[in-house]
């Protein structure tokens, strides 16, 4: 999506570590919560964390043109944040790096018990053919794609008012 906006997002390393952070500790905080309640309400926790660290270089990009790929390089410290988080202040003190252990009820079920694939590759394949419908069947799609082509021409007018691309 970011792509295709022509924005480029270095600091996605830093989003999705700050999600799975802010999504796993949900699950071990939250008790007391049916498992398909649990498991959605720590994912949308975990994006919506991800998404306000997005916020900053994107707002930074719309409002000050402020190149995109230097803000997500210069705040994509989430990985180190996060990872000093777990081995300090909300790890287990186990040889390896871990948080606390979430909810039974907050764990995507496992497809296979012998491997760790999870029910986590349908909501992937989910988001994304919802991306994918937005992108290429939706005027909101359209306008993103017109928007990435405007950034890299001298001229604003990219698309045509008949919804095609010139």
């Amino acid at each position: 999506l970011s792509i295709r906006a022509n924005m480029y997002n270095m600091g996605i390393e830093g989003q999705v570590f700050l999600g799975a952070f802010t999504a796993a500790l949900a699950g071990y905080m939250i008790k007391g919560v049916p498992t398909a309640l649990h498991v959605t309400l720590c994912l949308l926790i975990g994006a919506a964390f991800g998404a306000v660290y997005a916020l900053i270089p994107g707002l930074l990009k719309a409002k000050l043109r402020v190149n995109e790929v230097v803000t997500t390089v210069k705040i994509g410290r989430a990985t180190q944040v996060t990872g000093f988080l777990t081995q300090s202040y909300l790890g287990t003190g186990d040889a390896y790096a871990h948080t606390e252990f979430i909810e039974q009820t907050a764990r995507l079920a496992k497809l296979n018990s012998k491997y760790r694939c999870t029910t986590a590759i349908f909501i992937a394949l989910a988001i994304w053919l919802v991306l994918y419908f937005i992108l290429k069947k939706t005027k909101f799609g359209y306008e993103i794609d017109c928007i990435g082509k405007q950034w890299n021409l001298p001229t604003p007018s990219v698309c045509t008012s008949a919804g095609k691309s010139s």
